[in-house]
């Protein structure tokens, strides 16, 4: 799991915010897997059409431009968000991320995201908890941050008990499939980059670092 703050600008943050202040929310369990319905009880945006709206594509873009988000994912493909509401009540209980899909260009879902989109005071509960190796994580970040974690990963939202949470959530195929390579190839391209703050772009073992990075990739990469 990574958590990478400040997706979102404070001017980004707020044209979604006002956004999604008029629109037209369902229920979401009609996009879930027959075998989840019955777990998934919050609010989905509601959808006109097939094209990516102006909001997708500004979710999209701020996600693709940070770095920490590309080194992480090794993004080749991600879908368009859905953004979801919880009110006072709803919860998404214990379930796993479909492993294909999006229509029309399905993709293989490596890596799930979540972007919080609301003031964490604003409202009670409604934690992301992905079950790890070591236990339980609970995860309910600021409004702009987001949470990446393997699709893999058993998860649910609890419960909320005041307030609204709202959240974008969307999925990566990576060019790098197998979950423990993804991870080293981001520490080293990690270590590269703070070897080079220290040192020098232009360090030899900046450049060794780089290069195992680079053929690493290139080796474990789907084309």
């Amino acid at each position: 799991m990574h958590v990478i703050p400040r997706i979102l600008t404070p001017d980004e943050l707020t044209q979604v915010q006002a956004e999604l202040a008029n629109a037209e929310f369902v229920e979401g369990k009609h996009t879930a897997g027959r075998l989840v319905q019955s777990a998934k009880n919050n609010l989905q945006l509601k959808r006109t059409g097939t094209q990516p709206t102006k909001t997708d594509l500004l979710v999209l873009q701020a996600l693709s431009r940070n770095d920490m988000f590309r080194s992480v994912t090794a993004i080749r493909r991600m879908l368009p968000p859905i953004f979801g509401k919880y009110l006072a009540g709803m919860q998404y209980g214990a379930h796993v991320d479909n492993a294909i899909m999006g229509a029309g260009e399905p993709i293989r879902a490596d890596i799930s995201v979540t972007l919080f989109l609301n003031d964490p005071a604003s409202y009670d509960g409604g934690e992301l908890i992905v079950q790890t190796s070591m236990g339980e994580r609970p995860v309910k970040l600021a409004a702009g941050d987001c949470v990446v974690y393997p699709a893999t990963s058993l998860h649910r939202v609890a419960p909320i008990t005041r307030g609204e949470r709202l959240i974008a959530a969307t999925w990566v195929q990576s060019f790098v499939k197998d979950e423990a390579m993804r991870e080293v190839l981001h520490e080293l391209n990690v270590a590269a980059h703070r070897l080079a703050e220290k040192l020098s772009p232009d360090a030899d073992e900046v450049k060794l670092i780089t290069r195992s990075y680079a053929n690493l990739l290139r080796h474990f990469a789907d084309a």
